[in-house]
């Protein structure tokens, strides 16, 4: 799972991501969630598209936190409409292209330096790819 922020102070963005074994449910995003929500302790605008995962959660927290996030889905099928897959797209094809990975560990490491790199260069690239989707930061 992968998600942009805006720093609260300077309102820079973040590219933070997660890795689940398989693809993931709605009980792991709940639980991250939570952190999301611990972590700002304020109300948080979620954009995200309709993975059965996402609605399961969505449904959870307008029942029990319905003052923790506001929800935003996106159009079925709209990759291009949303910054954290152009996200993705950076770090298959530019940062990972070619990479051949032996086993699942080393896989995991590489995506986790591929992420940090674009993170690191967040102001540029996050910037840019809210630009490509017409969103606004």
């Amino acid at each position: 799972m992968g998600f942009i922020t805006l720093t609260p102070q300077r309102r820079l963005p973040r590219f933070r991501f997660t890795i689940y074994p398989g693809s993931a449910n709605t009980h792991e995003l709940v639980l991250d969630l939570y952190l999301v929500h611990r972590y700002y302790k304020k109300t948080v605008l979620i954009v995200w598209d309709a993975l059965p995962a996402h609605k399961g959660a969505e449904r959870y927290f307008r029942a029990k936190h319905p003052d923790w996030f506001v929800f935003h889905r996106l159009p079925t099928y709209s990759p291009e409409l949303n910054p954290v897959e152009q996200c993705w797209n950076e770090m298959k094809n530019e940062r990972m292209s070619n990479f051949v990975a032996d086993n699942v560990l080393v896989l995991r490491e590489a995506a986790v330096v591929a992420a940090t790199e674009i993170d690191k260069r967040a102001d540029l690239l996050l910037t840019k790819f809210f630009k490509h989707s017409r969103l606004r930061l």
